[in-house]
């Protein structure tokens, strides 16, 4: 996975003005457990794309995996009202969404779960 983050960063320096591969990089670097490496790479990339539906859905995905459940039912619900203004803006590319927004309700609802699960048993 080491090599694969080193090769996605090399083509950034060539082509910086990518999100794939910054996505591919904070994937692996949770998986590798690096999740302020992880967060630093998500940040960069919003920067660069504040618009970008995938970026909060991934800040929920970050969260999710922290734990911090509350956090990431509000990037899910940031995410999925981006994918609806980009669906409005560019109902052509609406089948492009269709995938990222069945995975946010899906992580949203699971993450709805959780929160309330941990305030019911603190209660």
């Amino acid at each position: 996975m080491k090599r694969a983050i080193s090769s996605y960063q090399q083509s950034l320096v060539v082509n910086p003005n990518q999100l794939a591969p910054q996505l591919h990089i904070f994937v692996l670097q949770m998986k590798l457990k690096r999740f302020d490496d992880a967060r630093a790479t998500l940040d960069t990339a919003a920067k660069s794309y504040p618009t970008a539906p995938v970026i909060p859905f991934y800040y929920g995905i970050y969260h999710t995996e922290r734990k911090d459940y509350a956090k990431a039912v509000t990037h899910f619900v940031d995410a999925e009202s981006l994918a609806l203004d980009a669906k409005r803006q560019h109902p052509a590319r609406q089948h492009v969404l269709l995938p990222l927004r069945r995975r946010l309700r899906t992580h949203r609802r699971h993450c709805e779960r959780q929160s309330n699960s941990s305030a019911n048993r603190s209660n």
